[in-house]
């Protein structure tokens, strides 16, 4: 019995076990730049369109009441600080899921007639 187990060399050699590793990160490789790729677009365009709300909202010159809206898959909240002479307007653009953290802040500070 022990004779027929040393003498019994089935099994991979080295060379295929080379070529069957090499096959695999030949197909991994790519697969892996594919889907970070694909994860750093996504969060690109996430931020894009946070900062278009942002800015638009920045932009309509509505500085009468703070304020929140929601739009698509983001919540836009508008904030009024008076500062003595000075007004500062800010705007957040959060995640409806994830209201606790901010994806875009524009602020811009204003000074107000005397």
């Amino acid at each position: 019995m022990t004779k027929t187990l040393v003498s019994n060399e089935s099994g991979y050699t080295l060379v295929e076990t080379l070529v069957a590793m090499v096959i695999f990160l030949t197909v991994l490789i790519p697969l892996g730049f594919g889907v970070t790729a694909y994860l750093f677009d996504r969060k690109a365009e996430t931020l894009r369109e946070a900062v278009l709300l942002a800015e638009a909202q920045m932009n309509t010159q509505d500085y009468r009441a703070s304020g929140e809206s929601v739009h698509d898959k983001y919540t836009v909240n508008t904030e009024i600080e008076l500062l003595g002479s000075l007004m500062e307007y800010r705007v957040t653009v959060t995640g409806i899921g994830r209201p606790s953290l901010p994806i875009v802040v524009l602020s811009k500070i204003i000074e107000l007639p005397r």
